[in-house]
């Protein structure tokens, strides 16, 4: 009977300790009691995640309320790259925080593109009772990859047929290319006779294919743009892209597509260029002095003409003088490359403003509000005028992010502005394009105002 009371005596003491610490096993420590080390119970970005923002935080929750004081930069690290690239691991710089049970890690930058990368919790981390994590705790995860260039139209269309034998070959892109990616061994032109010798150029997102002689007649082309062609940051095309067009049984006779001014256009700035369009490229040696004019109620206005893929441009030497009609001839001493003249003189008349009108932005690309955008997109803005290219700089033509300024480069031609970033845009990332009233039009004349939009990049 001894032994069993004793047993029955050790048998309560036991059950009153599983009761103090609640029936449920929890953890809190109690005196006597055994306490087990807290666990991660969540982590951000998840464990082998891909696509991850480059500027994501990486956050950890634990199971219950930990010391603040031991989670720093030499408990919480991330390491990388040890991706692709296959170079040796190194913790990046970064800050970390603790609020309600959640660790936080953030990156000093922005992680690299389609790079994997390694967070790591030490066994330094202890909880508010001063219990150490029982061990190491790691996660992985990658990076977004940097999205490459893409054709965004082409000229001829694809699948076209009646071609001008003139025609040059174009492909737009949705960001800027680094032009010398673009050569006649990224860019080629071909039939089933063989390749297609010609001269290749790049500018402002649009590459030209000119051939060297006049295209066959009754022909079927392709057009192919290899993944040689890379944006500015090294980003190849996803893939080859190739598009076809057939030639006419006779050559075309060139046609005017559009006009700057428009035809009848009124209240044009005094100091416009005039421009035409043209469906082919022409033999730029037709396009003169004498074959584009300009007239107004003085007679004919002195003037430069320039010529090249498939525009002419008539540029005033002076100011045009202000309410009056002026008319722009072509004459049919234009031709194409194989010598097609224009079926008859296009003329068309545009009236100048009282006073020389401030210039405006009339698009910008990325468009305002824009979301999703390409983290190597160019930033663009057209202008309703021939502007002052010299007054179109890293000064007047900003970009900000959240960081500040963004590093990059100017340039203008043909009331066109392009802002490129040194470095890609940050993902995820809202910024904000700034084109001040610096800037100026040909004859001087101020942007009345500023004006500013913002877009916001993608993954």
């Amino acid at each position: 009977m001894q032994i069993r009371h004793v047993w029955f005596g050790a048998l309560l003491v036991a059950a009153a300790a599983f009761i103090s610490t609640g029936c449920g096993g929890s953890n809190s420590s109690v005196s006597g009691a055994v306490t087990l080390p807290a666990t991660v119970v969540s982590t951000s970005p998840a464990n082998n995640a891909v696509g991850v923002s480059t500027n994501s935080a990486i956050s950890a929750t634990f199971s219950r309320a930990m010391n603040p004081s031991t989670i720093n930069s030499s408990s919480f690290t991330v390491s990388g790259p040890s991706g692709p690239a296959k170079k040796p691991s190194s913790v990046i710089q970064g800050t970390v925080t603790y609020s309600s049970g959640t660790a936080t890690f953030t990156p000093a930058t922005a992680l690299a593109v389609g790079t994997v990368y390694t967070a790591t919790l030490s066994t330094s981390i202890t909880d508010a009772n001063g219990k150490p994590l029982a061990q190491p705790v790691s996660w992985i995860f990658t990076t977004a990859g940097a999205l490459g260039p893409s054709v965004s139209s082409v000229s001829p269309l694809n699948a076209a047929t009646n071609v001008p034998r003139g025609s040059i070959v174009t492909a737009k892109f949705n960001a800027e290319v680094n032009n010398n990616s673009v050569t006649t061994s990224t860019f080629t032109l071909a039939s089933a006779s063989g390749p297609v010798a010609g001269t290749v150029t790049c500018g402002q997102g649009q590459a030209d294919f000119n051939p060297a002689i006049s295209l066959a007649a009754n022909t079927t082309y392709t057009a192919t743009l290899t993944t040689g062609v890379t944006d500015i940051h090294g980003t190849p095309l996803a893939s080859a892209y190739t598009w076809t067009f057939t030639t006419g049984s006779a050559d075309v006779a060139p046609v005017v597509l559009s006009t700057t001014p428009l035809n009848q256009a009124i209240s044009i700035s005094t100091s416009t260029i005039v421009t035409a369009k043209f469906n082919e490229e022409l033999n730029n040696n037709s396009v003169t002095t004498a074959t584009f004019t300009l007239t107004g109620p003085s007679g004919p206005v002195s003037g430069t003409v320039t010529s090249g893929q498939g525009q002419v441009d008539f540029n005033p030497l002076s100011a045009l003088q202000p309410s009056q009609t002026y008319t722009a001839t072509l004459t049919t001493g234009v031709t194409d490359m194989v010598g097609t003249p224009l079926a008859s003189a296009y003329t068309w008349t545009f009236t100048t403003a009282s006073q020389d009108i401030a210039p405006t932005i009339t698009s910008m690309s990325p468009q305002s509000g824009s979301t999703g955008v390409a983290t190597n997109s160019s930033v663009t803005a057209n202008f309703s005028e021939a502007m002052n290219n010299n007054s179109v700089t890293t000064s007047t033509f900003t970009v900000q992010g959240p960081s500040g300024p963004v590093s990059g480069t100017v340039t203008c031609a043909e009331g066109l502005a392009t802002f490129n970033t040194t470095t890609p845009f940050a993902s995820n990332t809202t910024y904000t394009a700034t084109i001040s009233t610096a800037v100026t039009d040909v004859g001087g004349t101020h942007m009345v105002s500023a004006q500013s939009w913002s877009f916001t990049t993608g993954p």
